[in-house]
């Protein structure tokens, strides 16, 4: 590192490009406002009513569709305190769809304990039956002998006779009668696979059992794209379409489900959802104020240094050349704290950010990548192949999303990742 920015080096406090605070969101309230609506409807219509709500938003990568529906959430949990159980999972935490359907009964489960702790009705079978699929969502197949064993714990207290769609479902999908004593219990033999379908369906059973016992539940799925990232060839995109459709069973069910995706996965959920919620990038003036609202909890110091002719012209260019808020943020982050945020620096500061970013490729390769665009928002694979090298470079570009395929279910048409923008502009500028 030069002295120079050394001399320049910005130490940040409290400013995080990758937090999801809803605090921190700015703009997006026509966005909010179709979120909301539906969601209040729902949590707020009588028990009688048993319809469900599926809704996805859609988005670029680092667009705000996260932020975006957690202050709606929050929202909702505001203004409707004790009406619904409110669940997130994501898929970044829980890789695939077994992971994920243990989270849902997880959050289920600790959303109802909260619930009963503050005093809010909760059926007595609810915080037991969450638990009990929870762990069923890890077996892949048991003896039926194992499974009886293994339920034993919670059908012994007897509450979960009262959840008669899941008695129905435990009884049909896994041979389990929780009405039945230990002494009265036969001697069986034979197992029983676990698989998506069985676990959705039985999570469908318990979230109508609680929707007809007076309490709604919300659940979201945030990034459902990382469910799986391979799509190199026909049999893995079959298998990630499996793995979605499985998730997508919880559509059956009497609640909210929201989902969120970017652009180029969704073309799996058109067709079981509503027609989606797309966010599109923010202009450069809103990026920047959502820079100054990350800032406000910064010393003085800090906030002076970014404040520098230096600093804001280069914070005006990387606005201009940034696709999403968190490209965006997380530019200017990582370039005032290398000290490189500044315009006599900004080719310095762009290669040394991508170097950080990606230190198992060189940057004449992740040239040689932005080159193979042409200048083109959009590249064919053939293009891609042909610049790159079928065999390497190609798959190497796509195993660290480098480029990212415009429809993930027909990877033909690839995009640039948003990180390689600022050499980009440098580069065809």
């Amino acid at each position: 590192m030069s002295a120079k920015a050394a001399d320049h080096r910005v130490y940040f406090q409290s400013f995080s490009w990758y937090d999801t605070d809803p605090t921190l969101l700015i703009d997006r309230e026509d966005e909010r406002e179709q979120l909301y609506g539906p969601l209040k409807a729902l949590v707020t219509a009588p028990p009688t009513a048993r319809r469900g709500l599926s809704m996805v938003v859609v988005g670029g990568k680092g667009v705000g569709k996260s932020i975006v529906t957690l202050a709606v959430l929050r929202r909702l949990r505001e203004e409707h305190s004790g009406q619904a159980a409110i669940v997130s999972v994501d898929c970044r935490a829980h890789r695939g769809w077994r992971e994920v359907l243990a989270g849902v009964a997880e959050g289920l489960r600790d959303e109802l304990i909260e619930l009963q702790d503050v005093k809010i009705p909760v059926p007595p079978y609810a915080i037991d039956a969450a638990s009990l699929l929870r762990d069923l969502a890890w077996l892949d197949e048991a003896k039926e002998e194992r499974l009886h064993e293994f339920t034993a714990t919670y059908t012994r207290k007897g509450a979960l006779s009262a959840a008669l769609e899941l008695r129905k479902g435990l009884s049909v999908e896994l041979g389990i009668d929780v009405t039945v004593k230990d002494t009265q219990r036969r001697a069986v033999s034979g197992g029983r696979l676990l698989d998506d379908g069985r676990v959705s369906n039985l999570l469908v059973a318990l979230l109508t059992d609680l929707q007809r016992d007076g309490l709604r539940v919300v659940v979201f799925i945030d990034n459902l794209d990382e469910l799986d990232h391979r799509y190199a060839t026909a049999s893995e995109r079959g298998v990630v379409r499996q793995e979605v459709e499985g998730l997508l069973k919880l559509r059956e069910a009497p609640i909210a489900l929201l989902l969120n995706a970017r652009t180029y996965f969704s073309g799996a959920l058109g067709r079981v959802t509503d027609p989606p919620l797309v966010l599109k990038p923010l202009p450069p003036a809103l990026l920047c104020d959502a820079l100054t609202r990350r800032l406000r909890d910064e010393p003085e110091a800090v906030r002076a240094a970014l404040n520098t002719p230096e600093a804001q012209e280069e914070v005006r260019w990387l606005s201009g050349v940034s696709e999403t808020p968190l490209e965006f943020l997380c530019h200017v982050h990582r370039r005032a704290q290398a000290g490189t945020l500044r315009p006599d620096l900004r080719e310095t500061g762009a290669r040394q950010e991508l170097e950080s970013l990606f230190p198992n490729l060189t940057l004449d390769q992740l040239e040689r990548v932005i080159r193979a665009f042409e200048g083109r928002p959009t590249q064919h694979r053939a293009a891609l192949e042909d610049a790159l090298g079928r065999d390497y470079l190609f798959l190497l570009a796509i195993d660290n999303q480098l480029i990212l395929p415009v429809d993930f279910w027909r990877p033909e048409e690839f995009t640039l990742d948003a990180r390689l923008f600022p050499l980009r502009a440098l580069l065809v500028g």
